[in-house]
């Protein structure tokens, strides 16, 4: 608005400028106005008024710039005016020039009236100045001299007292949006003749995501749907103009698009003298319901994050015990007594695998876990896995083979999602085949490649796959039932396949078996440096500070390393911290939750501020496996993570990762080994 003030004034002094200068010299030509002065003024003025629309710098300092304009435009004319001895035409238009300069001036001005303030002062002083010099005046110096300073002095006042009233109307409508867009409603104010939208506050914004704007440029009956349109515009007029209740639901176009079911109240009001309507929205009471479900369903989602939090660590610590000592008596028993241990052993590593499968499956739903994304061989994985899937079939009397088209067959993936995939696939396939074989076979194209778990067991009823990869679903339900399990292993399985941009398919007859084919995107594999002559291993034994609150827990872990180290235990911190500063330790096994006032996480930070454990290994030891746990415990300082309950393969695989020699020893989270359940 100031910028198109000072621009209209350009315009007015490249015109009056010149034509005050033809007009002196026609009624004086005696007089000493040089007109090229003059014009070289106007196309200054029209020159900068161009350059205001063409380079950024002008148009950035258009008022700056104009103001020096102004003042060198007084000076010209008051030196005219000295020139010609205030000659009473060049005295009168020297007052029109300063009243007219002044105005402009002052319609310029944004908040502050400094400015023009300056500018009146030089103008009254220059003026006095130079009636000073004139020996014989045309005029009365001290008429002008009062007629230019009364001049100044009118246009100060009028422009402060306009400036003061433009932060009064400022302030009042800053008081006025503060008060409508605390409103929670969407309140709208419109035109009542023409239904033009003036105004609405920020939950109207919100609510039909428009710009303030675009209202602007809408009647009130542009809110409604298309459809509805003049029926609601008619309801509308009968409401503020007849004062009828309005006594059917209501839409209004949302930000996306769709009708919103909404309360109207509106009303005739007066703002600022001027009457308008005003509209105010109210989400239809089905929505408010609707959100305070959501906000009950969040709640629950909460609660069943807390429950399962507690549940994973209730039941993972007593089944640290039942798995590890099960184990112990399995190798070490004979005859019947390892029969019993073996049935212990097999129960609990079902347990272990249906309370893994819950809470896989509660990561999952929760977000995409981060995956450690690696090249590796998927033919020496499954080697690997056959290894240890070879006795669940030899239990069974059936045949696992395995075919490989081709080798090595490199993928990229998360090599524990990847172990739980083959061995949830390949362990379905022995549990559902009483007769015949399982077959693994590994195939490649340029561009993928193909895993094949193939049995000749039940196969699966043709209207039963739709649901197969669903959780909870299982075609043998009931009391009648035929195999055990909980529905979650092939859901879990399809998630972790796609997580990692494969597919998975199947198909199956009833009676004569089942495939389910994996297809994996094919990768290079970058080459590997060389590791160069391998340096001897050291030799010496380690010391190992275990911290456990749990005394079983405590002999199974001591039991399991005393092969391969000496284990000093603790059942609190302030035995751990004891030992720790009686005896130099090589390696840290902390449980998370001590039951003391320092849990496990300030126990390794006050272990931490003593130089010699600044850098020794640490390990998460706990029964805390919701997702986002390890991460959590990685981030708070500990060098590797161990989930409870643990197998004698993963708690041995710890130990070359706290102690590495010569061999290359992986640095990703540490996996129990699968058992099929």
């Amino acid at each position: 608005m100031h910028r198109d003030t000072y621009r209209i004034f350009c315009v007015m002094a490249s015109v009056l400028n010149p034509v005050f200068g033809l007009v002196y010299q026609i009624t004086d030509p005696e007089a000493f106005d040089p007109l090229w002065a003059r014009l070289v003024l106007s196309v200054a003025a029209l020159l900068l008024l161009s350059l205001s629309y063409m380079v950024r710098w002008v148009e950035e300092n258009f008022i700056a710039l104009v103001r020096g304009y102004f003042y060198l435009l007084i000076v010209f004319i008051i030196g005219l005016t000295t020139w010609n001895d205030f000659s009473y035409q060049y005295t009168m238009g020297m007052l029109f020039a300063i009243t007219g300069m002044g105005i402009a001036f002052s319609l310029g001005l944004r908040a502050h009236i400094a400015p023009l303030q300056r500018y009146l002062l030089f103008t009254v002083a220059l003026t006095v100045v130079a009636g000073l010099f004139v020996s014989e005046p045309g005029a009365n110096v001290w008429i002008v001299w009062a007629c230019a300073a009364s001049t100044a002095l009118v246009i100060y006042v009028v422009a402060y007292a306009k400036i003061k009233a433009e932060e009064l109307v400022v302030a009042s409508e800053h008081r006025y949006h503060t008060l409508m867009n605390a409103a929670s409603d969407a309140i709208f104010i419109a035109e009542p003749d023409t239904g033009r939208l003036l105004d609405a506050n920020q939950k109207a914004l919100e609510f039909t995501g428009q710009s303030l704007e675009a209202f602007r440029r809408m009647r009130l009956r542009d809110l409604f749907p298309e459809p509805d349109r003049d029926h609601y515009a008619a309801l509308l007029d009968a409401h503020v103009f007849g004062e009828e209740p309005i006594t059917e639901d209501l839409f209004i176009v949302g930000e996306s698009g769709e009708p919103i079911p909404v309360d109207l109240s509106a009303s005739r009001v007066d703002i600022d003298g001027r009457p308008v309507i005003q509209c105010i929205f109210r989400r239809h009471r089905y929505e408010q319901q609707l959100i305070q479900a959501k906000e009950r369903a969040e709640e629950l989602l909460r609660l069943k994050t807390s429950l399962l939090n507690n549940m994973s660590h209730e039941l993972r610590t007593p089944l640290t015990s039942i798995l590890g000592f099960s184990e112990i008596l399995s190798e070490e028993a004979t005859g019947s007594l390892k029969e019993h241990a073996d049935v212990i052993l097999s129960g609990a590593r079902r347990l272990h695998e249906t309370v893994n499968s819950v809470l896989g499956l509660a990561q999952l739903e929760g977000g995409q876990p981060s995956l450690e994304l690696q090249t590796l061989d998927l033919v020496e994985h499954l080697k690997e896995a056959a290894g240890y899937l070879n006795p669940l079939a030899e239990q069974k009397g059936i045949a696992l083979q395995t075919v490989y088209r081709v080798a090595p067959a490199y993928i990229s993936v998360d090599a524990a999602c990847l172990g739980r995939i083959v061995n949830n696939l390949v362990g379905n396939a022995i549990k559902f085949t009483e007769f015949g074989e399982v077959r693994i076979v590994v195939e490649a194209t340029a561009a993928h490649v193909r895993l094949q778990v193939q049995d000749t067991g039940v196969g699966i009823a043709e209207d039963f796959l739709p649901r197969l990869f669903e959780e909870f679903q299982q075609e043998s339900t009931g009391l009648a039932r035929s195999y055990e399990g909980s529905g979650l292993g092939l859901a879990i399985t399809k998630r972790l396949v796609e997580l990692m941009d494969a597919t998975i398919g199947v198909e199956s007859t009833k009676g004569q078996g089942t495939t389910f084919v994996v297809v994996f995107p094919r990768v290079t594999p970058m080459p590997r440096a060389s590791a160069g002559r391998p340096e001897p291993a050291n030799t010496d034994r380690k010391r190992v500070l275990l911290v456990e609150d749990n005394p079983s827990t405590r002999a199974l872990i001591r039991l399991r390393l005393a092969e391969f180290c000496e284990v000093e235990v603790a059942a609190d911190p302030s035995s751990a911290l004891a030992l720790a500063e009686a005896t130099t330790f090589d390696a840290l096994l902390l449980d998370i939750n001590l039951g003391d006032r320092m849990d496990g996480v300030d126990l390794l930070h006050a272990l931490r501020q003593t130089p010699r454990y600044a850098q020794t290994p640490s390990v998460a030891l706990t029964a805390y496996a919701m997702p986002g746990d390890e991460e959590r415990f990685r981030a708070a300082g500990f060098d590797h993570y161990l989930a409870k309950p643990f197998t004698k393969e993963q708690l041995l695989r710890l130990f070359p990762r706290l102690f590495p020699t010569d061999r290359l020893v992986p640095s990703g989270p540490l996996e129990a080994v699968p058992h099929p359940g």
